[in-house]
């Protein structure tokens, strides 16, 4: 039993390593393209996307207005991403982006990233966080729950005067 629990371990291990590589290698090819400087990974941003997933896998939702509103174990709620951020953020970076995924799992690890990447890409206010020249860094984790794959991308940056979700002045 204990060969068993390492094997799948590892290769649950393996997988979240795997495609969150991927979508990071596909985020930046594609910020090259565009003549934009690539993401370095920020681990600083570990925490506030960590806190959403375990929100995401304890609700089995994906709330698109990034906010927290039903109860878990986690010590509050929040009634949006600002608060959220305010509250979670402890790495003083002025402003943080964040885009959110859910659906089945199905596929390739290979297929999943770009199945994710194509998603962001095609939706104007999540390729707006890809492509913002003021964002230096990302921090990405997708996990399987049940049959679902939830994952963040969480982008940093330093130079922003004023930002909300994906709307930024």
């Amino acid at each position: 039993m204990k060969l068993l629990f390492l094997f799948l371990f590892f290769s649950f291990f393996t997988f979240g390593q795997s495609i969150n590589d991927l979508i990071i290698q596909k985020v930046n090819k594609y910020r090259v393209q565009n003549k934009l400087v690539p993401y370095k990974v920020n681990e600083k941003a570990k925490p506030l996307n960590e806190q959403q997933l375990s929100y995401m896998s304890s609700t089995n939702t994906v709330p698109l207005d990034h906010s927290q509103k039903i109860k878990t174990s986690y010590p509050k709620t929040f009634n949006n991403f600002d608060e959220r951020v305010n509250y979670v953020n402890r790495t003083g970076f002025n402003f943080f982006g964040e885009n959110l995924y859910g659906a089945v799992y199905q596929g390739t690890v290979e297929q999943v990233a770009s199945e994710i990447f194509n998603a962001w890409v095609n939706s104007p206010s999540h390729n707006k966080l890809l492509l913002d020249p003021y964002f230096t860094g990302i921090f990405v984790n997708y996990v399987i729950d049940d049959e679902f794959i939830i994952g963040s991308n969480v982008y940093t940056g330093d130079n922003y005067i004023f930002c909300v979700l994906t709307v930024c002045q």
